[in-house]
């Protein structure tokens, strides 16, 4: 500013120049941004041909328009990951699902997640916004492991099973809902927390419909109104119609329900 006054500028042509700068320099940072997207090299991404940890990270790379190329393992040729692609791409702490963007290759799911939310403003406006994101992530993965351990052995033992479908799915919803109150989402605007969630209702509406007859959602319409809101994402409404929609299996072909 003080270089602009000691050439001589009046100070209306200051301000003009100032408010300017202020307008065009936020536009041309979104202007590149959406370039570079198109520019760079698309992501390299790497889950089993299965929805489990995978399918949140698929709708995130849907929703932001990030280019990638997904490299989808079958489990019937496990030995393509276990004993080619592990060893030999360079992931650190290599797991499925993984991710390679340019340099950067990372796995694990979550840490993924935030990586693609932190580079599209998904991650929570502010510090205390992504603590409350990380905290509807972690309550999902405990639900997740609650799931998994009766999707892959506790379907066996009737009482297990009913259990979980009478009491820990219940008390499961009705958390979500309160949490969820009147809001559109989770967390403010729509952030990582509401990919998370999405999957882990759907589950639930599928498992629930399957194994008790009916589908335990209905009790919850805030819950019912959210899955609709996210599936009217346009993003989200072409992938979820598109042939690269992974519609089923929901986990490994060990698993007791899987349908």
């Amino acid at each position: 500013m003080a270089a602009l006054m000691n050439r001589n500028y009046t100070f209306n042509q200051v301000a003009t120049i100032a408010v300017g700068a202020l307008v065009i320099v936020p536009v041309f940072k979104t202007v590149s941004s959406k370039l570079w997207k198109l520019l760079k090299p698309p992501m390299k991404y790497g889950y089993w041909n299965l929805r489990g940890l995978g399918q949140s990270v698929r709708f995130m790379l849907e929703y932001t328009g990030e280019k990638y190329d997904e490299t989808r393992y079958e489990v019937s040729r496990y030995k393509e990951w276990f004993e080619e692609d592990k060893k030999n791409l360079g992931i650190e702490l290599a797991n499925l699902p993984y991710i390679i963007d340019g340099p950067l290759k990372i796995s694990q799911s979550v840490a993924i997640l935030r990586y693609i939310a932190r580079k599209n403003g998904l991650a929570g406006k502010s510090i205390a916004d992504q603590a409350k994101v990380d905290m509807v992530c972690d309550f999902i993965g405990d639900f997740r492991r609650n799931y998994s351990k009766v999707a892959y052995t506790d379907m066996r033992d009737e009482k297990l099973k009913q259990k979980f479908f009478k009491d820990t799915v219940p008390t499961f919803l009705n958390q979500l809902s309160e949490q969820l109150g009147e809001e559109d989402w989770f967390v403010g605007n729509l952030t990582m927390a509401d990919f998370l969630v999405y999957e882990m209702l759907d589950v639930v509406r599928i498992m629930t419909t399957k194994v008790m007859g009916s589908n335990a959602l209905e009790a919850k319409e805030n819950l019912m109104q959210f899955m609709t809101r996210f599936e009217q994402l346009p993003a989200i409404a072409k992938y979820m119609t598109s042939e690269n929609f992974v519609v089923r299996p929901l986990n490994g072909p060990s698993a007791m329900f899987n349908t």
